[in-house]
């Protein structure tokens, strides 16, 4: 009856503007109104906004974002319109006004030292994701993003269907399995760099490769079907991680090889793995 009833009022519902109802209800009052439940939402708010209360911090710094179907809206109380720590977004959605709270877990002066606080976060990691809370946290961006992050996990899967090779300390693209099939080195045009960390910076820097090997990766599954890229990778999986049982708990092939992983289990999920 509900998804009758909304099929059947669709367009009166669409048509309708929540501006425009406050106005129509409370004329000329709408405006003081709004300002009434805005200021009554903040004050529930405002005690979620501090960092420790009993500590001595101050509230984080932060602005405060009140969305709404028309920012310009003669509706929207000056106060929240002159206040600094308010900012007023059209959003379009005639239904709803939205009132949402952006802050810094750190006071800004320290994200000047951000590359330390990076480092000494991987320092305790010791493991793939222990200060992680959900499950789900490898498919989530990195707070810090690495550059061109797509193309680092293009690498990865790049490996994993034994399109990368090792000859000596060069890490080479191997578009054509040259070296898996007839030990052929790939020619010059194909080395990466020295070292395994060195060779994903020179490859995401080369959207050409990027390009063919996620060209060549999608064939693959086509190919094999979902179930079986599942399980292929499932297997460079399991052997990153017994590489990651022999390995010290610092230093940076350690974290490569857990980037690897969460790179390999993101396309797992991509494919339809449960």
């Amino acid at each position: 009856m509900q998804d009758d009833g909304r099929c059947y009022f669709a367009e009166e519902i669409e048509a309708t503007s929540l501006l425009g109802a406050l106005t129509e209800f409370y004329g000329k009052q709408a405006c003081v109104k709004i300002e009434a439940f805005l200021d009554r939402l903040a004050r529930y708010c405002h005690p979620f906004w501090q960092f420790d209360a009993n500590s001595g911090i101050q509230g984080q710094e932060g602005k405060s974002i009140i969305g709404l179907e028309d920012e310009h809206s003669d509706l929207i109380p000056p106060r929240y319109q002159q206040d600094p720590q308010y900012e007023i977004k059209s959003t379009g959605f005639k239904h709803r006004i939205d009132f949402a709270r952006v802050q810094h877990g750190l006071p800004a002066f320290l994200l000047r030292e951000m590359a330390d606080y990076k480092a000494y976060y991987d320092k305790r990691r010791k493991g793939i994701d222990p200060l992680h809370i959900f499950p789900e946290a490898f498919l989530a961006d990195e707070v810090i993003p690495e550059e061109k992050q797509e193309a680092r996990h293009v690498f990865a899967i790049t490996a994993a269907y034994g399109y990368l090779v090792q000859v000596g300390s060069y890490y080479y693209f191997d578009p054509q399995k040259e070296y898996a099939t007839r030990q052929i080195r790939p020619v010059r045009e194909y080395r990466l760099d020295q070292g395994r960390e060195k060779a994903e910076d020179a490859f995401v820097l080369r959207d050409d490769f990027v390009r063919q090997a996620e060209q060549l990766i999608e064939k693959d599954i086509v190919n094999m079907g979902n179930q079986a890229a599942i399980q292929l990778l499932e297997e460079c999986i399991l052997n990153h991680k017994q590489a990651l049982a022999k390995m010290p708990p610092d230093g940076d092939l350690r974290r490569q090889v857990e980037d690897e992983i969460r790179a390999l289990q993101a396309k797992q999920a991509q494919l339809g793995q449960v």
